[in-house]
C-alpha cells in the first residue's frame, strides 16, 4: 500500500488526487442525474445512446436536451488543451510543471459555485452543459497517476484496465499488477463515494428544497487538490 499511495516530483500526476477527483467526478455524475434531469454529465456514451433514441422517436426537444451536454464535452476537451498548449513548461522535468492544471481545477471551482446557486428546473438544460463542460476538463487535465492512465470522471476504462492487470498478475506474480489492480479498484471505489455523497447530501437538502445545492460538496474537495499542487511532495 505504501507503493500505491507514494508521491512524486508531480504532485498533479499522484494517486492521493485522482483519487480526490475521482471523488469529485462520481458526485457530480450522481448530481446531474438525481438533481438535473437525468443527464450523465462526465461520459458522454449514456448520452449519445439517449441522444439516438429520442432522434429515432422524432423527439427532437428532447434529442437537444442531451445533445447540448455533449457538445459541451467536446468543448471542455478542447479548451483543456489549450490551456496545457499555452502554460505548459516544454520541460517536463520543471517542478512548476502542474500548476497550468490548477488553473483546470479553478475553473471547475467557481462554475461549481455558480451552479449551487441555480434553481432546478427550468435552468437544468444549461447546467448539464456547464457541468459536461468542466467534467470533460477535468477529465482531459488530469489522464494519468504516476504516469499510468486513469480517468476520474467515469470507470468503464479503469475496470477494464483492473481486470487486465489483476489476469497479469495471476499469470506472472508481477507486483506491480497487483498494485495497479489496486489503484484502479481504489479510484471505482472513490467514483462510487462521490456518488453515495451525492445522494445523501440531495436526500437532505430535499426536504429543505434546496438539492441543487448538493453539487458545493465539490469544492472543499476541488480545494485541498489545489492545495496539494502547491507542494513539492505529497
Amino acid at each position: 500500500m505504501k507503493k500505491i499511495f507514494s508521491g512524486n516530483k508531480q504532485p498533479s500526476d499522484t494517486f492521493r488526487l485522482t483519487i480526490l477527483l475521482s471523488i469529485v467526478g462520481g458526485l457530480l455524475d450522481a448530481y446531474t442525474f438525481l438533481v438535473r434531469g437525468k443527464v450523465l454529465a462526465n461520459a458522454q456514451t449514456g448520452n449519445i445512446v439517449y441522444l439516438a433514441i429520442y432522434l429515432g422517436e422524432g423527439n427532437i426537444k428532447k434529442a437537444i436536451f442531451y445533445l447540448f451536454p455533449i457538445l459541451a464535452f467536446g468543448a471542455g476537451i478542447f479548451i483543456s488543451e489549450v490551456i496545457r498548449g499555452k502554460l505548459a513548461p516544454k520541460n517536463i522535468d520543471n517542478e512548476n510543471y502542474f500548476h497550468w492544471r490548477q488553473i483546470g481545477v479553478f475553473i471547475e471551482i467557481i462554475i461549481l459555485l455558480i451552479v449551487g446557486f441555480i434553481s432546478k428546473g427550468k435552468w437544468d438544460i444549461y447546467v448539464n452543459v456547464i457541468v459536461s463542460f468542466i467534467a470533460a476538463i477535468q477529465y482531459q487535465t488530469f489522464k494519468k497517476s504516476n504516469g499510468v492512465v486513469m480517468a476520474t470522471t467515469m470507470c468503464t476504462g479503469n475496470f477494464r484496465s483492473s481486470m487486465e492487470h489483476l489476469y497479469i498478475y495471476t499469470n506472472t506474480k508481477n507486483k506491480k499488477n497487483l498494485h495497479l489492480f489496486l489503484k484502479y479498484i481504489g479510484m471505482i471505489f472513490s467514483f462510487i463515494l462521490g456518488g453515495l455523497l451525492c445522494v445523501f447530501l440531495v436526500n437532505f437538502l430535499n426536504t429543505i428544497n434546496q438539492s441543487e445545492k448538493a453539487v458545493l460538496a465539490a469544492i472543499p474537495i476541488l480545494l485541498l487538490v489545489s492545495y496539494l499542487m502547491t507542494k513539492k511532495k505529497i
